[in-house]
């Protein structure tokens, strides 16, 4: 177990040092000064900790480190089509080393309000387009809510906090923000909104830049100070 450790957090160190190798077209609209706050990285040949561990082969790919808690998450730079089928049974766009934590947990704050997400990219994203006034948590998929609420209760269970969840605008995501909300209103105040179906922040980010996508946060803000 110390030896997988060791080997997660190598690979944090060596993706720091190597941010400014990653490429513009894969850095998804996030400056390099949204990515050095998180301590995001990359690795040109990346293989899984635990493929070095175990001394298996493991096709070498190309990867943004975003880390979170004692691990990270692995996420592909290049179109997955880039890799053979076979390839493909076992490279996975994302790929996450060590338990997964929420991201960005510790930035939830007594006093502002928290922004919750689902994915680590659409957390940075929202963090850059409201230049850090708000803290921006992802709890990494929509079915991980569960794990997020744990941890609050474990380490904030003296305090009343605001919370604003938005999940992705389908099926799953709004089922998801219902339960959250309802877990999280017992003590705190939390409530939902959404952007357009089939959008998400980052996707917001890259297609139309920072100020657009503060724009539709600004607007979502407003409307949910009034509700």
């Amino acid at each position: 177990m110390y030896e997988y450790q060791f080997l997660i957090d190598a690979d944090i160190l060596t993706a720091e040092k190597n941010l400014y190798d990653l490429p513009e077209n894969a850095r998804r609209g996030l400056t390099l000064e949204t990515l050095q706050h998180f301590h995001c990285g990359y690795i040109a040949e990346w293989t899984p900790p635990q493929s070095r561990l175990q001394n298996t082969y493991f096709v070498p790919t190309p990867r943004l480190i975003i880390p979170s808690g004692g691990g990270y998450l692995a996420r592909l730079t290049v179109p997955i089509e880039n890799y053979s089928a076979e390839a493909r049974k076992t490279v996975k766009a994302k790929m996450h080393a060590g338990k997964i934590h929420p991201f960005n947990f510790d930035a939830v704050s007594e006093t502002e309000l928290n922004i919750i997400v689902e994915g680590e990219i659409d957390a940075m994203s929202i963090w850059q387009a409201v230049g850090g006034k708000y803290p921006a948590i992802a709890t990494g998929g929509a079915d991980n809510f569960t794990h997020f609420v744990q941890k609050l209760n474990e380490t904030r269970a003296e305090q009343s906090l605001k919370f604003l969840i938005l999940f992705d605008n389908d099926t799953a995501g709004r089922n998801a923000a219902a339960k959250f909300v309802n877990a999280l209103s017992a003590k705190h105040s939390a409530s939902a909104k959404f952007l357009e179906p089939n959008q998400d922040a980052n996707a917001i980010l890259q297609s139309h830049g920072t100020n657009a996508l503060a724009e539709i946060l600004s607007e979502i803000f407003s409307a949910n100070a009034r509700d």
